[in-house]
């Protein structure tokens, strides 16, 4: 099982929430029933709170896989959209993955496959899996990012994640209204923590610093 082919697509001039991933899995079974019971021990095992019901475990692989991928993406998406089945063959599977950045749906395409081919052969997490996992919780949202971009989207500001010296930053805005936060504001801190709550106080603090509303 492996990814033929990934591709991102940003709508509305990077509205994040928007956004998705096109995935194409090839060297798969649909129909492919994996043990229930190994695949949810072998979650618990995860170094997350990344969960599946039993009931969710169950069935064939085009039902399970978009499960997996729904509950892998939870921390790298502002949007709780579904993952939609966009095409099946024989041997493949094309799925619409709702996620807010390229790096995100690549780290959780590659994860779910690790997961459903460790599944299959009955192994057990090993330091594969660290690093697979590890490559996806460095592209969860934290909350500043998640708060300050969700109400840029509310007022139509365009945002995007930029990887810059080895740093995350959260742009807003364009051209000569571009700005990039890092860290400034944490959910500790009175200011922000007033702000994440009143929809009408961001809006200012964020007119005020040149955003358009």
């Amino acid at each position: 099982m492996k990814v033929a082919r990934l591709r991102f697509l940003r709508k509305g001039n990077m509205q994040a929430p928007c956004s998705g991933a096109v995935i194409e899995f090839t060297g798969v079974d649909p129909a492919e029933e994996l043990d229930a019971e190994r695949l949810a021990r072998w979650l618990t095992a995860l170094p997350t709170s990344l969960r599946l019901s039993p009931a969710d475990c169950q069935g064939p692989l085009v039902a399970v896989l978009p499960r997996l991928l729904l509950a892998c993406s939870e921390h790298a998406r502002l949007e709780q959209a579904p993952v939609r089945l966009l095409h099946q063959g024989p041997t493949t599977l094309c799925l619409w993955l709702p996620v807010d950045d390229p790096k995100a749906a690549k780290a959780v395409a590659a994860l779910s496959i690790h997961i459903v081919e460790a599944v299959r052969r009955g192994n057990l997490p090993d330091a594969t899996t660290t690093n697979h996992w590890n490559a996806l919780r460095s592209r969860f949202w934290n909350q500043t990012h998640a708060h300050l971009a969700r109400a840029a989207n509310q007022l139509g500001i365009p945002f995007a994640l930029v990887d810059k010296d080895w740093q995350r930053f959260l742009q807003l805005g364009q051209g000569c209204h571009l700005r990039l936060f890092h860290e400034t504001l944490t959910d500790r801190t009175p200011l922000f923590a007033r702000s994440a709550t009143n929809k009408s106080l961001l809006k200012n603090q964020l007119r005020r610093r040149v955003f358009p509303s």
